[in-house]
């Protein structure tokens, strides 16, 4: 087991600084682990203005997921799971994928607790077809 480093040592002090601003950001976060309805509308009306009520094609789900990603990064938003590219490479399928505010520490983002992006998709001849919102 390595040495830990002495309190007074060079450095030391960064390294606590940045451990306590992620506790910190973390704990003042945990208090908006929730999305308000009026931020919902917008997002999903963001989402439509996207594509994502049905009425464009993309490439792939994928592609999709491209889009919807910087549509939420618009509001500070991200995934708050890995996505498993087997489930889009299926011709149809749905998702509910969640999601979590982005934090000053890309470490630590913070879980939302009350919305999921709900997500379904198929591939017709002319494209795939989503449908995405925030449920």
């Amino acid at each position: 087991m390595a040495d830990l480093p002495n309190v007074g040592a060079p450095g030391t002090s960064r390294v606590l600084e940045a451990l306590s601003r992620r506790v910190a950001t973390r704990y003042a976060a945990s208090a908006e682990s929730t999305i308000s309805n009026p931020i919902r509308q917008k997002v999903n009306a963001d989402l439509v203005r996207a594509g994502m009520d049905g009425n464009q094609r993309f490439r792939s789900a994928g592609t999709a997921l491209a889009v919807i990603s910087k549509v939420l990064g618009k509001y500070a938003i991200e995934w708050d799971e890995v996505l498993n590219s087997f489930g889009l490479s299926q011709e149809k399928g749905r998702a509910s994928i969640d999601l979590a505010f982005q934090t000053d520490d890309p470490f630590s983002p913070v879980s939302i607790r009350n919305t999921a992006l709900a997500f379904h998709w198929d591939t017709l001849e002319t494209g795939v077809e989503v449908v995405a919102y925030l449920g």
